[in-house]
């Protein structure tokens, strides 16, 4: 009784975590999220009326005996950090993959989404001072005007990050499917590709 009091309890509390899973589920294409989306949202007072949305992927390089000290050192500052930048336009900060976060964000107009670009740069700075030995890449998927369309958004945001540029070392990739250029490697690829790894440029 006391454990099944506990847990009454702590799902009360739990609005953030729902929102998060029901972002979750959105983002990853699953298939029964309109049940899951119309069951709880009204059930834990969450609001996600129809605006400007927008997904920032965050794709991570960590060391590779890095993760388990990211979890435990710099989760925390990573979420907070996130929290303080982006501040009034966050939805949710969802874990879409283990070395990949979306900012899920929301804006009132789309100027109001240019200096979101502006705070997205700043804060790759921040992550990138805050948590040593780390690399940061971000993609930026445009804004779709219902939350049930995030997944556009998502997807493209992971195409910005996919087809950067291999020298680009630009902190925020946009994508834009009438902009892009047809993507190929260059001619003399292989031997540049050699060159980088003789310098050891990883």
């Amino acid at each position: 009784i006391s454990a099944n009091y506990r847990f009454q309890s702590t799902m009360k509390d739990s609005s953030p975590l729902i929102l998060e899973t029901i972002l979750f589920k959105l983002l990853r294409g699953n298939s029964a999220i309109m049940e899951t989306f119309e069951s709880t949202t009204e059930q834990y007072g969450i609001n996600l009326e129809n605006g400007l949305y927008s997904a920032f992927v965050i794709r991570m390089e960590l060391q590779s005996d890095s993760d388990e000290q990211f979890e435990l050192l710099y989760d925390k500052p990573f979420y907070e950090t996130i929290s303080a930048m982006i501040d009034r336009h966050l939805v949710s900060v969802v874990e879409t993959r283990s070395d990949e976060y979306t900012v899920v964000v929301y804006s009132t107009s789309e100027e109001d989404g240019g200096q979101l670009m502006e705070s997205f740069s700043v804060l790759y700075e921040e992550l990138r001072e805050r948590i040593p030995d780390s690399h940061f890449t971000i993609g930026f998927g445009g804004y779709v005007t219902n939350v049930m369309e995030l997944r556009k958004s998502y997807l493209n945001a992971l195409n910005a990050i996919r087809h950067r540029h291999i020298n680009d070392e630009g902190p925020l990739f946009a994508w834009s499917e009438e902009d892009s250029p047809p993507y190929c490697l260059p001619a003399d690829f292989d031997m540049e590709l050699e060159t980088m790894l003789q310098e050891q440029q990883f």
